[in-house]
């Protein structure tokens, strides 16, 4: 039965040493007897697998265990073949080995299967593995195989880079082989803790990350997909969104510059006084940027600095009305600000510039980081805003420059309501002149035809004087037509629209028949079509002229 699927049977003594012949062998094997007996049957197997097949026929031996071992045996006509031997132990009455029982099994084709589908497997393994390392050769993301480093507690406090793509020295700037085997400390030794323990709870827990976050070491920003694989170590696929982050907070920047400035111009807006408006704009400057300190400061003539406005938190030091006098400041600092240029400190405790007079002092004023922004018009300073911080603080250059642009909104705004005052001053005194003078004062408009012809001239305003002059009362003038007035034809129009179109002064006499009187009217333009009359009521001229005034009635004379 067992020669039925056997190549081979054969039998040694209990010491494993072959003493009978086994035809079947020698016909499988082409042995002769002689080579055949004793431990000559090692010379029939492969050189290779000779090692290994008496070892194991040794340990069966020795360990009183069966025997079920692989390898190649040579064939008569030269050739290898696999075979499966199977070898068991024939025991005496008394329980001591009598002898072996052996077979050989040809598993050769079974053999030539396996080795088939390895090596298909082993071709499919290489495919994939070019395919992976052609993308992970060109893929644009960085990726990285990584190893938790732990310390005896358990907890990560490294990672090893065992893996890296040719994007890691274009996304970190350094050299693969500068980082390759080597631990994340030993090439950043500074590098944030966050970055660590990120990717431990990922490694302790198995769950997938994905994170956005700044590695100041390259100064860079970088969105990070973060994988667990097997122990302790990770894979990350990571790109650089240094730029994207830029143009986020450049968005960000410009929203709430322009939110604050809306904010600004809402709260300055309706302010008519000087001081309200610059007291206003450096509080609301000081809640915008939570400083401890907002100062609006005007250079006077006598080379002082006088703190007109300040905003400041509860407990520090009100510095309204003080005046500092130039001298105290260095040189370099007064060049600085009269050549208009902004001046400022992060951190003025650890500055190497600061000396320490002036870090005893600035301890004094609890400040640690401050900024100047002077205001230098026609080449001389006028102004200055000065914000103090408390604590270290970082002064970005889109804050710089929403400061330079609040100093001049506010400089402006400030010199706006000087101008509106003066304006309104003077608007004030030329009322009081309007309303009190004796000479009488018309404001008046030219109407025309659709052709342009001047035909007639609109009263805008009349003072008191000329109500007295003219004899009809203002209520009556204002807002009409000089024809709805005086219904009788007016020769002084295409003077006026003389006057309005060459911008040059009308001097004459004119007779009113429907009041009597002569006038001495003076006329000049101020503005598109329009201009104002002077009629200073002149009894010489009353006096001269009554005989004429049934034969020139409404007639008008040039004195110039």
């Amino acid at each position: 039965m067992i020669e039925s699927f056997a190549q081979a049977c054969w039998e040694t003594d209990a010491q494993g040493v072959v003493v009978s012949d086994s035809p079947s062998w020698r016909a499988y094997t082409g042995q002769s007897l002689e080579d055949w007996l004793g431990e000559g049957w090692i010379t029939a197997v492969h050189p290779h697998d000779q090692p290994y097949a008496l070892q194991q026929w040794k340990d069966a031996v020795a360990q009183n265990r069966s025997v079920d071992a692989e390898f190649r045996l040579k064939r008569p006509d030269g050739g290898w073949r696999w075979t499966n031997v199977r070898a068991t132990r024939i025991f005496n009455t008394d329980g001591t080995v009598k002898k072996w029982l052996g077979v050989n099994i040809d598993i050769n084709e079974k053999k030539e299967i396996e080795h088939q589908h390895l090596q298909l497997m082993q071709e499919i393994a290489q495919q994939a593995t070019n395919k992976y390392q052609k993308l992970f050769n060109s893929m644009e993301e960085g990726f990285e195989i990584l190893e938790l480093i732990r310390d005896d507690t358990g907890k990560g406090i490294d990672f090893r880079f065992l893996e890296i793509n040719p994007a890691f020295e274009r996304l970190v700037g350094l050299p693969i082989e500068q980082a390759l085997g080597h631990t994340c400390r030993e090439l950043f030794p500074t590098v944030d803790d966050w970055w660590i323990e990120a990717y431990s709870r990922v490694v302790d827990t198995g769950q997938a990350a994905q994170i956005e976050h700044y590695f100041k070491e390259t100064s860079r920003w970088y969105k990070v997909s973060v994988y667990a694989t097997e122990g302790d170590q990770f894979a990350l696929v990571y790109t650089d969104i240094t730029e994207q982050k830029k143009a986020e907070a450049a968005l960000r920047d410009s929203e709430l510059r322009k939110a604050f400035l809306l904010q600004l111009s809402d709260a300055i807006r309706d302010l008519a006084e000087p001081r309200s408006i610059q007291q206003e704009a450096i509080r609301v400057l000081r809640q915008h940027l939570q400083a401890s300190r907002v100062s609006y400061t005007e250079a006077l003539a006598n080379k002082t600095l006088e703190v007109i406005a300040t905003d400041f938190v509860p407990g520090e030091l009100d510095l309204a009305g003080k005046c500092f006098p130039l001298s105290d400041f260095a040189p370099e600092v007064i060049e600085e600000w009269t050549s208009g240029k902004m001046s400022y400190r992060t951190n003025v405790s650890e500055d190497e510039y600061v000396s320490d007079e002036q870090k005893t002092l600035y301890e004094r004023f609890n400040l640690k980081a401050w900024a100047n922004i002077p205001l230098v018009k026609k080449g001389e300073l006028v102004a200055m805003i000065t914000i103090h911080f408390p604590e270290a603080h970082a002064w970005s250059p889109q804050e710089l420059a929403l400061l330079e642009e609040t100093a001049e909104r506010t400089w402006a705004a400030t010199e706006r309501a000087k101008a509106e005052a003066t304006s309104r001053q003077s608007e004030k005194k030329l009322r009081t002149l309007f309303e009190s003078m004796e000479e009488g004062l018309a404001l008046c408009e030219l109407v025309r035809t659709p052709g342009g012809e001047a035909v007639d001239f609109r009263f805008l305003e009349v003072n008191p004087a000329y109500e007295r002059h003219s004899g009809i009362p203002n209520e009556k003038v204002v807002g009409r037509l000089r024809s709805e007035i005086l219904p009788v034809m007016d020769p002084t129009v295409p003077l006026y629209e003389r006057v309005v179109r060459t911008q040059e002064p009308l001097h004459i006499e004119q007779f009113a028949s429907s009041v009597g009187r002569w006038f001495e009217v003076r006329a000049v333009g101020y503005g598109p079509e329009r201009f104002a009359v002077f009629s200073p009521i002149s009894a010489y001229v009353k006096k001269r002229k009554k005989t004429c005034v049934t034969a020139k009635s409404d007639k008008a004379f040039y004195l110039n």
